[in-house]
């Protein structure tokens, strides 16, 4: 009796040494689930921080754009302001002539320029947005376009009586 108990314990303990453990294709399985989440994470962490970015951007442009209208409009040190917009970023600026232009009569110590992160684009490049003193109306309305590499715009529109949105 006790030969075949431990024939019976043998083959248990053999029985479970074969099974324990992964097969090739249970790994292969696992590491393919695995690759897929990770792939998907990294398209949506692409996607956010895209579009984190653009947002930021336009977040800051328009602060900046108010910025100087409320300059303009409470006629800080008796001047004008404007920004002055490039195909990568924005100056701030001021003149104290009127009228004036970008490449005129500015204050250029006064200049705080703000260059984009690339590959993120502003147009319409070369623009000149004065905001009047006193009043903070402009010339014309204008729509700012913010662009990212991968196709994703945001746009800014300032219309003839400086509202910003």
């Amino acid at each position: 009796m006790s030969t075949v108990k431990y024939q019976m314990s043998n083959v248990r303990g053999q029985m479970s040494n074969v099974n324990a453990g992964f097969t090739l294709v249970e790994l292969m399985i696992a590491l393919a689930i695995f690759l897929v989440i990770a792939a998907s994470a990294t398209a949506i962490y692409t996607k956010l921080h895209t579009s984190s970015g653009i947002n930021a951007a336009k977040a800051e442009l328009v602060q900046a754009l108010r910025r100087t209208r409320e300059r303009s409009v409470a006629g800080l040190d008796n001047m004008t302001y404007g920004v002055h917009t490039t195909a990568t970023g924005y100056t701030l600026y001021r003149s104290s002539a009127s009228p004036f232009l970008y490449d005129g009569t500015r204050d250029v110590p006064y200049d705080q320029t703000t260059t984009l992160e690339s590959p993120t684009t502003l147009s319409p490049a070369l623009t000149d947005i004065t905001f009047t003193k006193g009043s903070g109306t402009t010339a014309a309305a204008v729509t700012l376009t913010l662009t990212h590499g991968t196709g994703e715009t945001k746009t800014i529109m300032v219309n003839r009586h400086g509202s910003i949105e």
